[in-house]
């Protein structure tokens, strides 16, 4: 196999169509004959083209690995806070788990871009405009929670709920999520 690079692809000739037994690759200064062709196309829109030309279907392609623009009051003030996740889209089949960060932006770590990267599709026909659920308990059942709750409740009667987090998670965004749930 000769690795050739460098060489812009200017056309390609199908050996079925020019009835010959090789593909012919022009490029912008040499000429070159092959048994087998692969290509690895990138975001190369002429390439797209000379593939359509072939007969093959081209989905254009949309955004993927993106961080979340969210405007939410509950999350403002707590960039660089993170935390183990999960989360869905809403209407869709779209799940993730994993690490979450809140940005000034919005939201972005592992489970985000994951989840904008198997969704790019679905977000993108949905115009970007779409709701989240983010369980900030990740895999602690009700029932479990409901039980620390009741625990703390009773450990700690005379204390603000909101000062110390009984999760595996920041106080910061206890503190967040307390305040606007308005206990």
């Amino acid at each position: 196999i000769a690795v050739l690079t460098g060489q812009s692809v200017q056309s390609i000739f199908n050996p079925e169509v020019s009835g010959e037994n090789f593909w012919k690759i022009e490029t912008q200064t040499e000429n070159y004959l092959a048994e087998k062709l692969i290509l690895a196309t990138g975001s190369n829109p002429k390439v797209w083209e000379m593939l359509q030309n072939f007969g093959h279907a081209v989905v254009s392609p949309v955004p993927s690995l993106f961080t979340f623009n969210i405007k939410d009051s509950r999350i403002k003030e707590l960039p660089g806070v993170s935390a183990q996740v999960s989360i869905k889209v809403k209407d869709t089949k779209l799940s993730s788990t994993g690490p979450l960060l809140i940005t000034h932006w919005g939201m972005s770590g592992p489970a985000i871009l994951k989840l904008s990267a198997w969704g790019a599709r679905i977000l993108f026909d949905k115009s970007y405009q779409f709701t989240i659920f983010v369980n900030w308990l990740n895999d602690v059942e009700i029932e479990e929670c409901e039980k620390i709750l009741k625990d703390l409740k009773q450990e700690h009667a005379k204390k603000a709920v909101s000062k110390k987090s009984p999760f595996d998670f920041p106080n910061r965004l206890w503190e967040s999520l307390v305040l606007s749930s308005s206990i």
